[in-house]
């Protein structure tokens, strides 16, 4: 399934999987990847202050 039917732009999601840094942490959907990143969802971790590339099964959907 495509990510985009997947994840909407601008909701919130958390990192769910223990084998990232950043899991746990929540933060919101800022697109999805393109060329390298293909197939990825751009996510804005809380904290940071770049959005980076996570795979759809990384992520759970908040709200």
């Amino acid at each position: 399934m495509d990510v985009t039917q997947l994840f909407r732009v601008s909701a919130p999601v958390k990192i769910n999987s223990e084998e990232l840094e950043h899991h746990g942490k929540a933060g919101h959907v800022t697109g999805f990847g393109k060329g390298e990143t293909e197939g990825m969802v751009e996510v804005l971790v809380d904290g940071e202050s770049e959005p980076m590339a996570f795979a759809p099964e990384a992520l759970e959907r908040l709200g």
